[in-house]
């Protein structure tokens, strides 16, 4: 509640009281004086009589009184009822002082093709930095005072109001937003998406905390609903394991009309680690071994599209395409889970128990740590940062330690014991904070995800797909006729090297998608998906269409 509303609620209070005593003491008044003084007094002399008393100007003209009855109530009138009127005027005077001197957080903006952000929490800060990065305009709705303040003194944009009001996101320019992004609780999320909707059409992102809360998400009109706790849960088993994780398509760059056909080639994710046959190769060594193509891959927050040959893979994320055969192949390159050894998770929450569950459909059952009883075989009831907890639960013969909680402090915690009851295990953890990254790794976790970094990326992929925000990265995924091709095979044309552009299908008819391994043969009316730069996807078409 605003400063300002509740020094109106306490002067209605003190009004009504004042009013209250008035009342209740001009019968009381002329009755004492009838029948304690023994004088006459009407009910207007005693109306008069309190008034005076209460403003202390008195004339004197009913004392001085000899009954005690009337002087202590003359006393308390006093008393009571000037220290209620001068709390009123002197309130009255402090909120016409501060509406018209102190400062107030803007209430409107005229911002254009911005991102406008339901609140400010820690999970948007980050993607508010890559926006800065971009010279994409945003804005914060608080619906705090004082928050608004401190944000718009630090010299954010941010329009104080309720962002599940309509009166807050017009002044908020949503009309001609980019894009907005609901990022309270969900409940707030839903309000606030409901309200956006009836303004007209607009791009929406809902990050969403609990997946059943996903459907309201949605029913309620957001264009994309983001569970981060799925995805933490999912990450941090995927890329210990290195499990094969469907990958969203197209990645956060310009799609043209036509390419998006792409994603009917089974996009997958690919961890690699030290674990997997992978370790130690390049891109070009992985053509030798599978007909997955490689058409990507993420190292932290850098997507590199259509990577050289000669790059290394290990410690990244593969982006890969094909069918579902030839993206299978790939996974028994890079999944490791024969010499993984006892897996313990330390936590039973959103993110645990997406993690469990992960590990269960990939045949693998570990062994949970929480503090609450649940229905699993196997589980140690007891507290992740104890000593006999982790022995009880075999951390110190466990190969991978997963660390699910909700709180950093106690994740780390959880992180020292388990290091030093087993200094061979690999350790993964949730962050809930950025800022708690290096304590992580410095506590002995190997592969730290935390939220922010997840939220970013995810709420950047949205909003490229929406074309709300245009793609961070200078790749271009294009559809182009073959003509200059055809008759012989995809490979014979040495597009790669002529053109710099990698060739990630051949498009045949209206259907037929053929992920392009090289030697398919290019028929008349053939058609390729190609992914490079604006000048190599040009150089294609000046030798090739």
């Amino acid at each position: 509640m605003r400063r300002t509303d509740r020094m109106r609620r306490l002067i209605r209070l003190a009004l009504a009281l004042l009013i209250t005593l008035i009342v209740v003491s001009i019968p009381l008044v002329r009755h004492l004086v009838i029948t304690q003084e023994g004088k006459p007094m009407t009910w207007a002399q005693a109306f008069v009589f309190v008034l005076e008393t209460i403003t202390t100007v008195g004339y004197g003209g009913y004392s001085p009184f000899s009954s005690l009855g009337m002087n202590l109530l003359s006393a308390f009138l006093i008393v009571v009822g000037f220290t209620l009127l001068f709390f009123i005027v002197a309130t009255l005077v402090a909120l016409w002082v501060e509406e018209r001197v102190a400062p107030r957080p803007p209430t409107s903006s005229s911002l254009k093709d911005h991102i406008v952000f339901t609140g400010y929490n820690e999970l948007v800060v980050k993607f508010a930095e890559t926006l800065d990065e971009l010279g994409v305009p945003y804005l914060f709705i608080i619906s705090d005072e004082s928050e608004a303040l401190i944000l718009a003194r630090r010299g954010l944009d941010v329009v104080f109001g309720k962002p599940d009001e309509t009166d807050t996101l017009e002044r908020a320019n949503v009309g001609k937003a980019g894009g907005i992004v609901a990022c309270g609780s969900d409940a707030d999320n839903i309000g606030s998406l409901l309200a956006a909707r009836s303004l007209g059409e607009l791009s929406m992102v809902s990050l969403v905390e609990r997946k059943e809360n996903a459907r309201y998400a949605e029913l309620a009109g957001a264009d994309h609903v983001i569970l981060l706790k799925r995805a933490m849960g999912r990450g941090l088993v995927d890329w210990t394991l290195a499990i094969p994780t469907p990958a969203d398509w197209p990645p956060p760059i310009k799609v043209e009309e036509g390419a998006e056909v792409i994603g009917d080639l089974n996009p997958s994710m690919f961890y690699i680690t030290e674990g997997s046959q992978l370790s130690g190769m390049r891109v070009a060594d992985i053509g030798g071994r599978t007909e997955a193509l490689i058409v990507g891959l993420w190292r932290g927050d850098e997507l590199v599209l259509n990577p050289e040959p000669d790059v290394e893979v290990l410690g990244a994320a593969l982006i890969a395409l094909g069918s579902k055969e030839n993206v299978k192949d790939l996974a028994r390159l890079t999944s490791d889970t024969e010499g993984l050894g006892d897996v313990v998770i330390a936590g039973y929450g959103d993110v645990g128990a997406e993690a469990h569950e992960r590990l269960h459909s990939a045949g693998i059952e570990a062994t949970v740590v929480d503090l609450d009883e649940k229905e699993l075989d196997g589980q140690v009831v007891g507290d992740a940062t104890s000593r006999d907890a982790l022995k009880e639960a075999s951390v110190p013969g466990a190969g991978e330690f997963v660390i699910a909680l909700n709180d950093d402090s106690a994740s780390i915690q959880s992180a020292l014991e388990a290091r030093s009851l087993n200094p061979e295990v690999h350790i993964s953890a949730r962050a809930v904070s950025e800022g708690s990254m290096s304590k992580f790794l410095w506590a002995g976790v190997d592969h730290p995800i935390s939220m922010p970094t997840v939220s970013a990326r995810m709420l950047m992929q949205s909003l490229v797909r929406l074309g709300a925000v245009d793609p961070p990265f200078d790749a271009v995924a294009a559809r182009r006729s073959a003509g200059g091709l055809v008759g012989e095979e995809l490979r014979a044309g040495d597009i790669r090297r002529r053109t710099g552009c990698l060739v990630v299908a051949l498009v045949r008819g209206e259907d037929a998608v053929i992920p392009a391994h090289g030697g398919e043969f290019v028929e008349e009316g053939d058609e390729v998906v190609l992914l490079g730069s604006g000048p190599e996807i040009r150089r294609f078409e000046d030798l090739f269409t």
